[in-house]
């Protein structure tokens, strides 16, 4: 609930690489069932922001602690049902859905508009990802927004 009290991005950086190196050590996926900040604390959306550049930086899955209805707390929603936009504007985000290739790469600069996610294809021929984009970021998608695929074709659905 303190967001930036008392915490830095390196003390998040550093519980995030112990978790990582024991999932490695033990030969395990890592995936963070639940994190969260509340909406009132101290510099909420940035601590998110930084959060989320931790686990794409490691192709870390996750999940938001609740989407409930508060004012103050962790919930993504107020009361009266509104969304808290400063935080649902930086967790609604591109992201793969499912592939069927080791993710080692993800990148989403919301303020440029661009989001990158890098694979480890193998040796199988017919690979597969589906890529959520969300309409309150790219809003003219496909039409506005160059998609690029190196050494592989590209199909969408809308």
């Amino acid at each position: 609930m303190t967001g930036y009290e008392g915490i830095t991005f390196n003390d998040h950086e550093r519980a995030v690489n112990a978790c990582v190196n024991l999932a490695l050590d033990l030969g395990l996926p890592l995936w963070i069932g639940e994190f969260g900040v509340g909406s009132s604390a101290y510099k909420a959306r940035k601590w998110v922001e930084d959060v989320l550049y931790l686990f794409d930086r490691y192709a870390l899955g996750y999940a938001w602690w609740s989407y409930w209805r508060d004012d103050r707390g962790m919930g993504l929603l107020y009361r009266d049902g509104k969304e808290k936009g400063e935080l649902i504007q930086v967790l609604d985000r591109p992201y793969p859905r499912r592939n069927s290739m080791r993710q080692i790469h993800i990148y989403f600069e919301m303020e440029k508009g661009t989001f990158h996610v890098r694979y480890h294809a193998g040796r199988d021929k017919d690979l597969v990802t589906h890529i959520y984009i969300p309409r309150r970021h790219f809003t003219g998608f496909p039409d506005q927004y160059e998609i690029w695929v190196s050494d592989g074709s590209l199909y969408y659905e809308l």
